[in-house]
């Protein structure tokens, strides 16, 4: 994770376990989806944006928290008008395998040894005001150790808070080696930078030297979700920000890589739960 921070004390950490970007965005498509081990957790202060996270889009207005769990697919989609949010990755590794001597133990205890699965969808002001404390602590913190530790302490009261009110469930992670993890990441950014046209699974396997068939297995038990199924998520959410930008709805499709208008309007009904031109074309 980038924003590491080392110290000398005598407690086993390696980095402060909580990247935070603050951001204000206005009436903007919010690019390429994202895949990595770390829990991604969206504040959006004031606003109202679209998120995808793992399979389904939410719309989201200001004092919600969109939280994506580790290794599932996300991206924020479109913000409507100025939004103001923050941004936390935490990695959940850090909070059952550091030595946390300085963080009191009714903390440490709820995290300890749980692989946690939490909700999407999160309305609570006590968890917006602690990323908000933590946002804070985080921009002082690399030159100042005490910062650094109190950092720290509070990321894992935000962590036992979603433990004690959001964790749906408990489950055994899922071992990755680094070669499969290379093999989602290029599937994901060769997908984002070539939806417009045609995309072949064999030829994506090839490129790793890898088999089609060895790849969408990987691919599927990483994510949750089918190659062709990512395909036509990143495809239908493109034509989603085309329209938006003045296309009309057959413009969109091939734009974003559909030949077939009809057959475009029914894999996007199906994703999106609408037809295309209710999500926002304009004529």
């Amino acid at each position: 994770m980038d924003g590491t921070i080392n110290f000398r004390y005598p407690v086993n950490f390696n980095s402060i376990p909580v990247v935070v970007r603050k951001r204000k965005k206005t009436d903007e498509f919010g690019g390429h989806m994202n895949w990595h081990k770390e829990i991604e957790i969206i504040y959006l202060k004031s606003g109202r944006c679209q998120t995808f996270i793992n399979g389904n889009t939410y719309e989201i207005t200001g004092g919600d928290i969109a939280l994506a769990n580790s290794n599932e697919v996300h991206h924020r989609l479109w913000f409507y008008g100025e939004c103001d949010f923050i941004v936390l990755q935490l990695d959940p590794h850090f909070f059952v395998y550091s030595d946390s001597d300085f963080v009191e133990e009714s903390l440490v205890g709820k995290v300890d040894s749980y692989n946690a699965v939490f909700d999407t969808i999160i309305r609570d002001e006590k968890l917006g005001n602690q990323i908000d404390k933590i946002a804070d602590l985080r921009a002082a913190c690399d030159t100042d150790v005490s910062v650094a530790l109190l950092t720290i302490a509070e990321t894992y009261r935000l962590y036992s808070m979603l433990i004690e009110k959001y964790c749906k469930e408990t489950e055994k992670e899922v071992y990755m080696t680094d070669s499969q993890r290379k093999y989602v990441i290029h599937v994901l950014n060769y997908v984002n930078d070539n939806f417009s046209g045609k995309i072949y699974i064999p030829d994506i396997a090839a490129q790793l030297h890898i088999s089609a068939t060895y790849l969408s297995h990987v691919f599927s038990e990483s994510t949750g979700m089918k190659i062709s199924e990512y395909i036509n998520q990143i495809r239908c959410r493109n034509a989603v920000m085309f329209m938006k930008k003045g296309m009309t709805v057959t413009e969109a499709a091939f734009s974003a890589g559909y030949n077939d208008t009809a057959y475009f309007s029914r894999v996007f009904k199906k994703i999106m739960g609408t037809s295309p031109s209710e999500s926002g074309e304009k004529t």
